[in-house]
């Protein structure tokens, strides 16, 4: 089956106005692939969202972004042991998805939106950078996250100010960075202000920060979600590599702490 973001850009477009003029978006599903982040790019420039103002459902699954990464190297001298490690670099096009999916995907739906899914086969949150604060949703009721990275306290702030009316929360093979270090040509493209990055003997050309909050805060702190029915945590079983995402599984997590949970 074709998908939508595939479609040529003028025909894509008309079909989207007309579904909106008719108010029969319920639901949104994007799979990001290389063509589709082109399209989406342009797509953006072209239309104002209006069309997705009636959306309740917005699923997206961030799996294929195969052709919009590499991988740089370097020597970590941070400990007793040096090594050579890899960090995967995103190209622009990711990271400009990312920053254009509050802007373009939710905030049209902010009055409507009951349920979000975000799921990525690569780790997302803190690098490429998806920041959702300013976006609200007064009737979000279900939350899903796979491979979303936290780092700062702002995104678990998010969290709770859902708090009047989110019951079910899913958190699928979600880490906390305890300590990060971004190239520092990379550091305005990850979820921490550049400013607050510090320097490490044993890291030259990279930025340093570290976060103190550990799952133990994170659960304590969730507590506040009085109206939570459904939480779980841990790893889904039909996670495949970068291959694909176990996408509307989250009902079927395996409830415990993971090997990349922290």
């Amino acid at each position: 089956m074709q998908s939508l973001m595939s479609l040529p850009t003028e025909i894509l477009h008309q079909i989207i106005r007309n579904i909106g003029k008719e108010h029969l978006f319920e639901s949104i599903t994007v799979y990001a692939t290389e063509e589709s982040c082109d399209g989406f790019v342009d797509f953006l420039e072209n239309e104002d969202g209006d069309c997705i103002q009636s959306v309740t459902k917005v699923y997206l699954d961030l799996s294929e972004f195969e052709g919009l990464y590499s991988y740089d190297t370097y020597n970590d001298e941070t400990s007793s042991e040096p090594m050579e490690k890899e960090f995967r670099k995103f190209h622009d096009e990711i990271h400009t998805f990312f920053s254009a999916l509050p802007s373009f995907w939710l905030k049209p739906a902010l009055q409507n939106l009951e349920h979000l899914t975000i799921y990525s086969s690569h780790y997302f949150g803190y690098y490429p950078k998806l920041d959702l604060r300013g976006v609200h949703f007064p009737r979000l009721r279900t939350l899903a996250l796979g491979n979303y990275t936290l780092v700062h306290n702002s995104q678990l702030d998010w969290i709770l100010s859902h708090r009047d009316t989110l019951t079910e929360l899913y958190l699928d093979d979600c880490a906390i960075l305890w300590v990060v270090a971004p190239f520092d040509k990379d550091k305005e493209r990850t979820y921490l202000d550049p400013d607050s990055y510090t320097t490490h003997p044993g890291l030259v050309g990279h930025g340093y920060a570290t976060y103190d909050k550990r799952w133990h805060h994170y659960f304590k702190t969730l507590q506040e979600l009085s109206h939570l029915r459904h939480f779980r945590y841990g790893h889904s079983e039909y996670w495949s590599g970068d291959e694909s995402t176990p996408f509307e599984c989250e009902t079927e997590i395996i409830i415990g702490m993971h090997e990349e949970a922290t």
